[in-house]
C-alpha cells in the first residue's frame, strides 16, 4: 500500500513538473503563427480555424487544399470551436498532449521493465529540451508523438502479449494507424511494417496476414473520408497529401545533403531520382546512411523553429537552448546504446514492442525524407531504453549491497 501511494506520488511529480516546464516555455517563446512569419505553424493554424469556423479545410490564402493530410487540423479545430482560435488554445492542448505521452511512457515502461524504469523514464521525457520546445509550436509532432506511442502501447496488449487478437482490437489499430498517417504521411507504412513485425513475433505467416487483413480493413476505413473528399473538391485521387509524387522523386535524391529544404526547388524527374538509383543501386545505402544521420544529428529543431522567418527568441538564444538539447538527446542516445544487454531480448513481447518501434520509424523515415524533428515520436523510447539500462543498474549495486551484508554477516556470526 506504501509502495503504491509512493509510486502515485512519484508519477504525480513527474506530470506536475511535465506541465510546468512546458508553461514556462510556451511564456517564454511564444510562438505566433500571424507574426508575419511563413512557416508550417501558419498552414496548421489557418486549416485548424477554417474547419472550426466553416467546415472547409482551406489554407491560409482562403484556398482549399490538400497539400497535407488533415489530422492535426481535425483535432484542433474542436478547441477552436469551443473555445476560440486563439494560441492558448492550441498550446493548451499540446501541453495536454504532452502529460499524456508522459503517463503513457510511465505505463510502458512499467509493463516492460518494471516501475522504477517506468517513473524514470516518464522523468527524463518530461524534462526533455527538444520535446519541451515544440510545445509551443502549432504543429504535428506532439500529437504524433501521443498516437505513435499509443499505437505502440496498444499493439503490445492486445496483438504481442495476448494467444489471439480480436477482430475489434485489430480493426482499432488499424483505424489509430490511418489516423496517424492523417497526421504525418509517413506513417501510412505502418501496417507493413506491422504485419512484418507479426511473421516474426507470432511465427505463423497465416495469423500475421488474418492480423493485417482486419487491421488494413480499419486503415483504409481511416482514409477514405479523406480520400473521398479530394475527390469530390479536386476530381482525382489523392489519398493522402497533394505532392505525393514529388514527395517519392525527393526521397530517392542522391544528392539528398545539398537541398536545405525540399521546398526550395521542385523534385527531379523520376528517372533522375528513382531511376537513378535503379541503374545505380549500391548508392543507396550511403544515402541511406547520410539519412540516418541527419534523423538523429541533433534535436535543436524545437529551438530553431521559434527562429522562422519572424524570430521569437535571439539567435544566440535559440543557439544556447538548441546546443542544450542535443547534448541531452546524446546523452539520453548513448546511455540507451550502452544499455543494449539490458533492453535487446526480441523474444519478450514488450521488449519487442519498444525494438519495433525503434527500428520501424527510423526505417520508415530514412527509406522517404527525414526532417531532424522526425525522430521526435522516438523520444520516449529512448527514455525507456536508456532508464532500462539505469535501473538494471541499479538493481545490481543493490545486489552487491545485499551480497556484502550476507558476508558481513557471516564473519560476524563464524
Amino acid at each position: 500500500m506504501v509502495a503504491s501511494l509512493r509510486r502515485r506520488a512519484a508519477l504525480a511529480a513527474i506530470l506536475l513538473a511535465a506541465v510546468a516546464v512546458r508553461v514556462a516555455w510556451i511564456a517564454h517563446a511564444n510562438v505566433d503563427p500571424l507574426d508575419g512569419r511563413n512557416d508550417d505553424t501558419v498552414f496548421y493554424y489557418a486549416t485548424a480555424r477554417s474547419i472550426a469556423q466553416h467546415l472547409e479545410y482551406r489554407d491560409h490564402f482562403g484556398r482549399l487544399t490538400a497539400a497535407w493530410p488533415p489530422g492535426y487540423s481535425l483535432t484542433l479545430a474542436p478547441m477552436f470551436k469551443a473555445f476560440g482560435a486563439g494560441l492558448w488554445q492550441a498550446k493548451a492542448l499540446n501541453v495536454a498532449l504532452a502529460a499524456a505521452t508522459v503517463a503513457l511512457t510511465y505505463a510502458l515502461g512499467a509493463r516492460v521493465f518494471g516501475v522504477r524504469a517506468g517513473l524514470l523514464g516518464a522523468a527524463l521525457l518530461a524534462v526533455f529540451p527538444g520535446d519541451i520546445f515544440f510545445s509551443t509550436l502549432i504543429m504535428t509532432e506532439v500529437l504524433f508523438g501521443f498516437v505513435f506511442l499509443a499505437f505502440v502501447y496498444l499493439l503490445l496488449n492486445w496483438t504481442l502479449d495476448r494467444a489471439e487478437a480480436r477482430w475489434w482490437q485489430l480493426s482499432a489499430l488499424g483505424l489509430l494507424a490511418g489516423y496517424a498517417t492523417l497526421i504525418k504521411s509517413e506513417a501510412a507504412l505502418l501496417p507493413a511494417a506491422v504485419v512484418l513485425l507479426w511473421t516474426f513475433a507470432l511465427r505463423d505467416w497465416r495469423r500475421a496476414a488474418r492480423y493485417g487483413a482486419v487491421l488494413s480493413a480499419g486503415f483504409v476505413l481511416a482514409l477514405a473520408p479523406w480520400t473521398a473528399r479530394n475527390y469530390a473538391r479536386f476530381d482525382r485521387f489523392i489519398p493522402l497529401r497533394l505532392d505525393a509524387g514529388d514527395y517519392l522523386s525527393i526521397a530517392f535524391e542522391r544528392h539528398y545533403q545539398s537541398r536545405a529544404d525540399r521546398f526550395v526547388r521542385r523534385a527531379l524527374p523520376y528517372d533522375e531520382t528513382a531511376g537513378y538509383m535503379a541503374r545505380h543501386p549500391w548508392e543507396m545505402v550511403p544515402l541511406q546512411a547520410e539519412k540516418l544521420w541527419y534523423l538523429y544529428h541533433d534535436d535543436a529543431d524545437g529551438a530553431r523553429w521559434a527562429q522562422n522567418d519572424v524570430p521569437t527568441l535571439p539567435r544566440s538564444e535559440a543557439k544556447v537552448w538548441g546546443g542544450i538539447a542535443t547534448v541531452f538527446w546524446w546523452a539520453v542516445l548513448i546511455a540507451a546504446a550502452v544499455s543494449v544487454r539490458a533492453w535487446w531480448r526480441p523474444r519478450d513481447p514488450g521488449r519487442l514492442a519498444l525494438i519495433f518501434a525503434l527500428l520501424a520509424w527510423t526505417g520508415i523515415e530514412i527509406i522517404s525524407w527525414p526532417f531532424t524533428r522526425y525522430h521526435f515520436a522516438l523520444l520516449p523510447i529512448v527514455s525507456l531504453l536508456a532508464a532500462a539500462g539505469v535501473a538494471a543498474w541499479w538493481e545490481a549495486q543493490g545486489g552487491v549491497v545485499r551480497r556484502l551484508r550476507r558476508w558481513g554477516d557471516g564473519l560476524i556470526h563464524r
